[in-house]
């Protein structure tokens, strides 16, 4: 695969999103991770996997020129079901490994679609879809995880958080060293292997449908995101990205 390595370490299986410019996520990238999880599920050898990025970025979202181009329609990022290049398609628990920047659909889908997080102390976390002009499509992913209040400031702000403040909200479930990013998650992922697969698999999915977001919330979500447009009718935020310069409202 061009943007997407998968390793095995026994029955664990490594996922590391790998394409220049901060593992950005095109059309390509999303079907190669489709198919890696694809064969993850069908794997009956694999029972935990880990999910990373290469670099100094986790994945920063979804490629904006794309958006820019019109690549992206709405029908592809709805909420309502798990998306196929999301680690919420596979029913096997997801670890993830937070290298870096995870920001907007990097940080909606492929972190907290994952099922534990582990951050490395230089890793920043962001929503900043409002910035550009956009609606996010993260509410029910967050407001899950954290208070509401901290939930709003980061959708409302786009502002960014550290990896210590995440822990302090409750986004990540641990914060070690770059250098013992991997480690640690192999260790967790060690642990959870050697339980039952049947009961492990169980236990997510009592967890998801006990705290998950409401069905309604996610329902309206991706109806909202059906009868919109995926940016604002002027586009001026993803144009004045794309440009490197300031959008004017």
């Amino acid at each position: 695969m061009k943007f997407v390595e998968y390793t095995k370490d026994k029955e664990i299986g490594i996922v590391t999103m790998n394409r220049p410019k901060l593992n950005a996520l095109n059309l390509e990238m999303m079907d190669e991770l489709a198919e890696t999880w694809k064969n993850i599920e069908n794997d009956v050898h694999i029972r935990v996997c880990i999910l990373t990025g290469k670099g100094r970025s986790y994945c920063v979202g979804f490629d904006m020129k794309d958006i820019d181009q019109g690549k992206f329609a709405p029908s592809m990022l709805q909420t309502m079901m798990p998306q196929p290049f999301s680690p919420s398609s596979v029913s096997k628990p997801v670890i993830a490994a937070i290298n870096g920047l995870a920001v907007g659909a990097g940080f909606d889908f492929m972190a907290m679609d994952t099922d534990i997080l582990v951050s490395a102390q230089n890793a920043t976390f962001a929503m900043p879809e409002v910035i550009y002009g956009m609606a996010t499509l993260g509410s029910t992913f967050i407001s899950a995880n954290i208070p509401r209040p901290i939930a709003m400031e980061l959708a409302l702000t786009g502002d960014s958080i550290s990896a210590q403040r995440a822990y302090e909200v409750g986004l990540v479930n641990r914060v070690v060293s770059s250098s013992d990013l991997m480690q640690t998650c192999l260790e967790l992922a060690r642990k959870i292997a050697s339980n039952s697969p049947t009961a492990v698999k169980q236990s997510k999915q009592n967890v998801l449908q006990a705290s998950f977001a409401n069905l309604a919330a996610r329902v309206q979500e991706t109806f909202a995101a059906k009868q919109q447009p995926l940016v604002d009718s002027s586009s001026a935020g993803i144009a004045a990205f794309v440009r490197k310069e300031k959008p004017v409202w």
